[in-house]
């Protein structure tokens, strides 16, 4: 037991960590020539660089190797509307509509899928951090009713992956389990996809993208590994809203590196997040 309480306090860094390098990762997409193929050599460099763990963590249950065919399903369908969404949008609108939305749908659901008990402050937290994050991404200069029709819909899938995960690496005899195959599948969907269907524009720009592919690769295992691990030992719904904390990094590498600008409702909405962070620690 004290040793469980014990991880549960690395549940808050972690998803803190994760929330830091999904941005980083959100914005190397944005900003690769061709998202699509960016997006699988981020998935084949994750596989190439943890998959031979495989070998020596315990094999998924068949119950599980069914959830990890699902979300890869989900998760491919989230990457599509993803790409689409920052064809469409500014990076500062796609990003933060999309992951504004997330926290609200498993609010709402986990209770239910997980069996979270939620607190007033933990609840009003979350709604702070949701409210000032949609905030944020509608007061961006760029974007049209196609732009966000895809974040929103990319917010459905992000609440939909992330169930599927929290419960799956719950459910696994190690968390590593679950992460190391969640990867596998994630690379064989992508990869199919992507070589199948587009095959020319792989290695059209197989060589000016795989060294982001390989960077977005670590990436990609550091963001969602740790946020895995941080659903294991932490409140789910909670855990959810603190990693879309992200829309905080994004938008200063937005600002720093990205030529957008900051205005008034964006740090109001930047203020409205680090509040609700507060009050669900506090909580």
């Amino acid at each position: 037991m004290a040793i469980f309480q014990d991880l549960s306090l690395l549940a808050f860094p972690l998803i803190l960590f994760s929330a830091f390098t999904h941005a980083v990762y959100n914005a190397l997409v944005k900003q690769a020539c061709d998202k699509l193929v960016a997006r699988m050599l981020m998935a084949l460099s994750s596989t190439i660089l943890i998959g031979p763990l495989a070998f020596f963590v315990p094999l998924p249950s068949p119950f599980l190797f069914a959830l990890l065919c699902f979300t890869a399903v989900v998760h491919f369908l989230y990457q599509m509307a993803q790409i689409k969404s920052l064809h469409y949008a500014d990076y500062t609108l796609a990003y933060p509509v999309a992951r504004g939305t997330a926290p609200l749908f498993i609010a709402a659901f986990s209770p239910l899928i997980f069996h979270d008990q939620i607190s007033f402050n933990q609840l009003l937290g979350i709604l702070i951090i949701s409210t000032s994050i949609l905030s944020m991404g509608f007061s961006a200069p760029k974007g049209n009713g196609w732009g966000i029709f895809f974040s929103l819909l990319t917010g459905v899938a992000i609440a939909a992956y992330t169930s599927i995960d929290a419960k799956g690496v719950r459910l696994a005899d190690t968390p590593a389990t679950y992460i190391v195959w969640f990867f596998i599948f994630d690379s064989i969907v992508i990869s199919a996809f992507t070589l199948t269907g587009h095959w020319s524009r792989f290695f059209n720009v197989l060589s000016k993208e795989w060294k982001l592919g390989l960077l977005n690769g670590v990436l990609g295992i550091c963001t969602f590994g740790s946020a895995m691990l941080a659903f294991k030992f932490g409140n789910a719904p909670v855990m959810a809203a603190l990693r879309e904390t992200s829309v905080l990094f994004a938008a200063f590498i937005g600002y720093l590196f990205l030529g957008e600008r900051f205005n008034r409702i964006r740090i109001i909405s930047i203020i409205g997040i680090g509040i609700g962070v507060a009050v669900i620690r506090l909580a």
